[in-house]
């Protein structure tokens, strides 16, 4: 049987514009393994600005501050009326868009992820592969925590320019449901990786580089 590897881009990227580093990250596998593993790509993103409206996503795409505030309330709901003072207080001058109501957004979303079946797409993968590049860190958390909660078993590796360095780091530190983090390129560490589950498991045996994972002592 093929390795099942899903690689997944969420919100906010800019919709007009494909996700470079899946296609480079899928090319790679593919040429790497052939037929022995299997690669789907996931872009959500582009599911919500369908929903939302193009005009509408691509502002709040436009404002990283904005974007990384509209999944901070699924993550951490005690946090909402706190991030909603400041979405009120920014939001109208730099955005030029109505005050977003962020618990009305947050329902709206989970709606979209939940129509298109999001989770069920990943749920006979062996891997799962998500981007995080600008404006994508807490919709990618959310998705890892949402993996986690239906698939606890599904390794989950995160990689891109917003998890590289000491925040890699940070967030295996602060956030149990993520197991790897590749820090730099991505090519190499995630083939490797692949390679090992197709000889036995995802747990640690001789370390990959680039890939920093929970198992490691993280300092």
């Amino acid at each position: 049987m093929p390795l099942e590897v899903a690689l997944v881009a969420m919100p906010w990227p800019l919709a007009d514009r494909p996700s470079i580093q899946l296609a480079v990250l899928k090319a790679y596998l593919k040429e790497q393994f052939q037929s022995a593993v299997q690669v789907r790509a996931l872009h959500p993103y582009v599911s919500i600005a369908a929903h939302l409206g193009l005009d509408l996503y691509q502002k709040i795409a436009g404002r990283s501050w904005l974007a990384e505030s509209i999944y901070v309330p699924l993550l951490f709901p005690e946090r909402l009326p706190h991030v909603q003072a400041l979405v009120e207080r920014l939001g109208g001058r730099e955005v030029g868009v109505d005050p977003i109501d962020l618990s009305v957004m947050g329902q709206q979303i989970e709606g979209i992820h939940r129509h298109d079946g999001l989770l069920e797409q990943l749920a006979e993968v062996d891997l799962v592969g998500i981007s995080v590049c600008l404006a994508q860190l807490t919709a990618s958390l959310y998705l890892v925590r949402e993996i986690k909660r239906r698939f606890p078993h599904t390794p989950v590796v995160l990689g891109g320019s917003s998890v590289c360095g000491e925040l890699g780091r940070s967030l295996l530190r602060a956030f149990p449901e993520v197991d790897m983090v590749i820090d730099g390129e991505g090519e190499q560490p995630l083939a490797a990786l692949a390679a090992r589950m197709m000889n036995g498991s995802a747990e640690t045996a001789k370390p990959i580089p680039g890939l920093v994972e929970r198992s490691c002592r993280i300092e």
